[in-house]
Parts: C-alpha cells; structure tokens; sequence
C-alpha cells in the first residue's frame, strides 16, 4: 500500500479512531452508519462506541467476535431517537421546496431571456412542480427510509430517480398551456433570488440542528456522513440549477 493510500485509508476513519481507537475501524463505521439511520443523537452515539472500545481494550477481543455483526448490534442497543415533531420536519421541507421552485423559475427566465420572450408557466410546468413537491415532502418525511435505502441499495435508489425525473420531464413537456407570463429579466432575478435565500436558509437550519458525535472525552472530528448529508442537503438543487442553466442557455 503506498504512503497517499495509507494516509487516505487512515484520514477515512478519522472518526471511528478518535471515538473507539481499539475497534476495527469498519466495523465502528458500520456500527455508526446504522445509529445515524436510527436518529441516535451523536452523545449516546458516542457513549455507545466508548463502551465497545473498552471492552475490546480489556478482553483484546476484536469487535466482531464480542459483539457480532455492527448493524444488529447497533439495533440491539434499542438507543432512543431524537425527538422530531412533525411540524418541525415540515418546517425543514420548505428550505428545499423554496430551492426546487426558484430553480425552477430561474431556469424558465434563462430560456426566456436567451429567446428573447416571455417567462411563461406552462399548465405543464404547473404539474411538474405538484409533483416535486409532493416528492420533496416525501423525502423530508421519511428522510431515514430515503438515506437508508441511497447507501444499501444506490442501484434502487438512482433506477427509482431516473424514472421519477422521467417522468415529471414527460409531464411538463405535455402541458403547453399558458397559465402565467412574465418579463424574462424579472422573472429571472425573482428566481435566483428565492433559490438563493433558500439555500442560505438551509445552511443555517442545518447548523442548527446538527448533533455532532461526541465521546466521553470530548468532541470528535465531523463525521463524513454529516459532511456528506450536509453537501447533498444544501447545495445539491443550486449546482443543478447552474448546470441545467448552462445547458438551457446554449440549447434555447
């Protein structure tokens, strides 16, 4: 194994290391995985490893064999979930619906200014958006059930994508009545606008609500799944948006 393969390997299981040092780093990952998907707050989550390692520390039995396979272990311990009311999931659905339908708008205002005609929101359009949104209340609802089924079954989960986005595009492209006409220029700024104060809107609630893996001696480095739920969750809809803007803009 090389130095920068080494030095990756190791940077990968930063976290595992610093909460339980003397476990097998896959398995304390695996283990983690599992309590995030169950809504484990990152304390017990903390608490939890500490345990194991101190086990492996004293017997020198490795994980595996002590405990079993991670992911039954993890439900085994039966740790509570964090509280989350309903009002307060929907009240983190609308950063991301705010995203979906700015981008929406923006990307008609590009296609309108390159043509040089108005914005108009087609009864297609109109449709298209029902169904993101629905699809986005969906995903912040069982937003557990979603995360699990991306990283066990990403073949699933991008075949399932493909034919909902299929799907809304057949949608939006068969409804070609006017409902609304705007300026193209207006139109636009409104768009990228809403996308804009929707992202930052996301951000800071998700710094809010972000509960950090922390064992008994302290806070650990971030955990790469937050980082990754992070990237996905705040920035996903707006590097769409610039990359379906630059393909709406050389295609019009």
């Amino acid at each position: 194994m090389t130095r920068d393969r080494r030095a990756a390997r190791l940077d990968r299981f930063e976290v595992e290391r610093a909460l339980a040092p003397h476990v097998d780093p896959e398995w304390a990952e695996a283990a983690i995985l599992e309590l995030r998907l169950l809504g484990v707050a990152g304390d017990r989550i903390g608490a939890a490893l500490a345990e194991v390692d101190a086990h492996c520390l004293d017997s020198g039995e490795p994980a595996a064999e002590a405990f079993g396979d991670p992911v039954a272990y993890a439900r085994s311990l039966d740790l509570p979930a964090e509280d989350a009311s309903r009002r307060g999931v929907l009240l983190a659905a609308l950063p991301p619906l705010l995203q979906v339908l700015g981008m929406l708008v923006a990307l008609a205002g590009v296609t309108a200014l390159r043509r040089d005609t108005s914005l108009e929101i087609t009864t297609g359009v109109a449709a298209m958006v029902a169904m993101l949104l629905v699809c986005v209340a969906i995903v912040a609802l069982r937003d557990t059930a979603v995360l699990r089924l991306l990283i066990h079954h990403p073949l699933v989960a991008g075949v399932a994508l493909a034919l909902a986005v299929g799907t809304m595009a057949a949608v939006a492209a068969l409804g070609s009545g006017t409902l609304v006409a705007l300026p193209a220029v207006p139109g636009l700024v409104v768009g990228v606008a809403t996308l804009a104060a929707a992202t930052a809107w996301s951000r800071r609630r998700h710094e809010a609500d972000e509960s950090p893996l922390v064992a008994p001696t302290g806070p650990t480095p971030a955990w790469r799944g937050a980082r990754l739920t992070r990237l996905l969750t705040i920035w996903q809809v707006p590097a769409t948006a610039v990359l379906l803007g630059a393909v709406a803009w050389f295609l019009a």
